[in-house]
């Protein structure tokens, strides 16, 4: 299995999974822990079977591929809060502390910047805010 940002043959250049050979009819699974690729878009997947004349069919169920958070991503706030308006107008209090390390376990060095909806702008700047609470 194959994958790539074109359906061409050509254009299916990052493994998934190696050349294996299949030759039992029953059913097998095939994992592959991690796919990188180079730059965002659409990717497609393609599967090559070969046969002998009037060989065998091949079936493919339960293909899932899910996005996975890369190492140096910021971990998860803590402390999530979120409190509605006591008016009953639409807005809310959030209160969180923002992560100090990465998914991979790494102290962050760089300040993190969000854009949330309604054009809100948070930047953090995690040296300073390791002891602070955060109210948007």
């Amino acid at each position: 299995m194959k994958m790539g940002k074109g359906t061409n043959v050509e254009n299916m250049t990052i493994n998934v999974l190696p050349e294996t050979n299949i030759n039992s009819a029953t059913y097998q699974k095939y994992e592959n822990n991690q796919i990188k690729v180079d730059s965002d878009g659409d990717y497609h997947l393609g599967i090559h079977a070969i046969s002998t004349t009037e060989g065998w069919t091949l079936y493919v169920d339960s293909i899932i591929v899910e996005q996975i958070p890369i190492a140096e991503a910021p971990d998860s706030v803590g402390n999530l809060k979120v409190i509605a308006d006591s008016t009953g107008q639409l807005r809310t209090n959030i209160f969180f502390n923002a992560p100090i390390k990465t998914v991979g376990g790494t102290i962050l060095t760089k300040p993190i910047t969000k854009k949330l909806n309604y054009g809100v702008i948070i930047k953090l700047l995690i040296l300073l805010i390791m002891s602070y609470q955060i109210q948007l």
